[in-house]
C-alpha cells in the first residue's frame, strides 16, 4: 500500500516577529519558495515566534514555541512539504531568531535528525548520556526508550537550565524544552538546545567500500559509477537495514570519505529543487532551494533545472556548465564542471506502517 506519510515524513525528512505574525508569508516567499501543489498550512506559522521567545524567554513561551514545532512537523504529509518545512525552520524568520530554533532527535537511535542552527550536524549520533538526558527531559522512560510516555513535555528554567544526566550530573550548556513527536516513528522536538561537538560520539557504522570512491573520480565514466554506487549503497545497505533512519545515517556517513574528497561530493534533491543532503556544503545548501539562483557563470542559464531534467532521463544524464569551485580559490571559469545525476526510486517497508515508495535525485560533479 502507499501509506499516508504524516508521521513518518517528520522523522525521515528531519532524518530533520521582527519576524512578527504578519511577516512570515513575505519571508517564506523570498527565502523559501513554496513548492507547486503545497498549500498554505496554518501550522507553518507559530503562535509564539522564535523572536518573541528570544525577547521574552519564559518557560511558557519556550514551551509554546516547541509544541508549535511538534504540531507543524506532525502535519507534514509529502516530501515536497518536508523540504519546504526544513527551509522555513532553518532560516531566520518565525522559526529561528538568535539562540531560539528547533532541533529534533530520533527516539529510535539517538541521532540528531535536524538542527536549524548547524545543518551539518544532522544525522550524527549523540553520546549515550546526552541522549539519555534528553529522553528523561522529554518524559520518556530511559529504561525503555521505545515507549511513548503519557506526559511528553518537560520544562527547564530558560537560560541556565541543564538536562540532568541519569546519575544526576549536569551536561553544561545544554538546556531548553523537549517534547515527543511522531507516532509510528517517534522523535523528540527541542528548542533552546545548544549542542556542541563534545555532545556527539563517533560514527560507528562503516562508510562502505564503493567500486569508485570520491578520490577516484577523474572523468565521466568514474563519476557515473560513483553516483550509481552511492545509490546502490543507500538503497541496499542504509535503507534496507535502517529504513526509519535512512536520510539521517546518509547525512552522517556520506559527508566523509569515501563519499567526499575535495570538490567531489554527493547531493540529493527532490524534483522540486529542495536539497535534502549536500555532502560538501550542508549549511549553505541543505534544506534550501537554489533552483532559481544558481547560474552558469558563462551562459547565465539556470543550472539545477538542467540537472533535474537530465536526471529524469532513462539511466540519468550529464550536464556541463561553468561554476565557481567553492573548494578552490584559484579556479577559473574557463574550467567547466560536469555533473551526473539520476532519479532514484526506492521502496522500503517500515514495520507496523507498511510499504513506502519515494523518488529523489542523486548526483555529483567534477571539475
Amino acid at each position: 500500500m502507499r501509506f499516508p506519510k504524516r508521521m513518518i515524513l517528520a522523522a525521515l525528512i528531519l532524518s530533520l516577529a521582527g519576524i512578527l505574525s504578519g511577516a512570515p508569508a513575505a519571508f517564506a516567499q523570498a527565502s523559501c519558495p513554496r513548492p507547486a501543489g503545497v498549500a498554505v498550512n496554518p501550522l507553518e506559522t507559530p503562535g509564539v515566534t522564535a523572536a518573541q521567545v528570544a525577547a521574552n524567554p519564559t518557560a511558557a513561551n519556550l514551551k509554546a514555541f516547541t509544541l508549535a514545532g511538534r504540531d507543524y512537523f506532525n502535519s507534514v504529509t509529502t516530501q515536497e512539504e518536508g523540504g519546504y518545512a526544513g527551509c522555513i525552520t532553518r532560516n531566520e524568520g518565525p522559526w529561528k531568531a538568535g539562540p531560539i530554533y528547533l532541533s529534533a532527535v530520533s527516539l529510535l537511535s539517538g541521532r540528531l535528525s535536524f538542527d536549524a542552527d548547524d545543518i551539518s550536524l544532522g544525522g550524527r549520533p549523540l553520546k549515550p548520556d546526552v541522549f539519555g538526558a534528553i529522553l528523561a527531559a522529554a518524559g520518556f522512560d530511559v529504561s525503555d526508550p521505545t515507549a511513548l510516555p503519557a506526559q511528553l513535555g518537560a520544562v527547564f528554567e530558560t537560560g541556565k537550565a541543564v538536562f540532568p544526566r541519569p546519575d544526576g550530573g549536569p551536561i553544561q550548556g545544554v538546556g531548553g524544552y523537549a517534547v515527543g513527536y511522531g507516532a509510528a516513528i517517534p522523535g523528540i522536538m527541542l528548542a533552546g538546545l545548544d549542542l556542541k561537538e563534545s555532545h556527539f560520539r563517533e560514527e560507528t557504522l562503516p562508510p562502505a567500500d564503493p567500486e569508485v570512491s570520491a578520490d577516484e573520480v577523474v572523468d565521466r565514466q568514474t563519476l557515473k559509477k560513483f553516483v550509481n554506487g552511492a545509490i546502490k549503497y543507500f538503497t541496499e545497505e542504509i535503507l534496507q537495514k535502517h529504513p526509519t533512519e535512512a536520510l539521517g545515517i546518509a547525512r552522517s556517513i556520506m559527508r566523509r570519505p569515501p563519499w567526499k574528497h575535495g570538490s567531489v561530493y554527493l547531493f540529493v534533491i527532490d524534483e522540486g529543487g529542495y536539497t535534502h543532503l549536500h555532502g560538501g556544503f550542508p549549511n549553505k545548501f541543505e534544506y534550501q532551494k537554489p533552483t532559481d539562483t544558481l547560474r552558469d557563470v558563462v551562459t547565465g542559464k539556470l543550472i539545477l533545472p538542467q540537472i533535474i531534467e537530465a536526471a529524469k532521463r532513462p539511466g540519468g544524464g550529464f550536464v556541463q556548465y561553468y561554476f565557481d569551485d567553492p573548494d578552490d580559490d584559484s579556479d577559473s571559469a574557463d574550467v567547466p564542471k560536469v555533473t551526473y545525476a539520476r532519479l532514484a526510486t526506492y521502496t522500503f517497508n517500515v514495520p507496523g506502517v507498511g510499504t513506502i515508495s519515494e523518488s529523489m535525485i542523486v548526483g555529483a560533479g567534477i571539475y
